[in-house]
C-alpha cells in the first residue's frame, strides 16, 4: 500500500502488470497499457494482511481481480483511481 500509484503507457508480458499488497490512500491508476496476458492478471490485489475499506473486508493472502474472481470486491477496492483503456491478450514483438 501507500499513497498513490500511476502506471501509464507500458508493455507487459503475461504476468500481472501490478500486484497490490495493501490499501492506497489516493488510488491506483493503470491506463493505456498493453499486455499479452489476460485481463484478469492486468491488476490484482493480494493483501499481506486482512483489512477493511469502503465497508468491504479483504482477506490477507487471497487474490482479487476487477476482471476475474471476486470482481465486485476488487472493483470496490480499485474504485478510487482508474483502470481504463488497457489492452490485454495482445501479441507483440519486442523491438529490442
Amino acid at each position: 500500500g501507500g499513497n498513490k500509484v500511476e502506471i501509464y503507457n507500458n508493455v507487459a508480458g503475461d504476468g500481472a502488470l501490478l500486484l497490490v499488497r495493501g490499501p492506497f490512500r489516493d488510488g491506483v491508476y493503470v491506463e493505456r497499457n498493453l499486455s499479452n496476458g489476460t485481463s484478469g492478471k492486468l491488476v490484482q490485489l493480494k493483501p499481506d494482511a486482512t483489512f477493511t475499506t469502503s465497508g468491504t473486508t479483504f482477506q490477507g493472502g487471497n487474490f482479487y481481480s476487477p476482471f476475474g474472481l471476486d470482481a465486485d470486491r476488487a472493483r470496490t477496492f480499485f474504485s478510487r483511481g482508474a483502470i481504463a483503456t488497457n489492452c490485454s491478450n495482445q501479441s507483440y514483438t519486442a523491438w529490442w
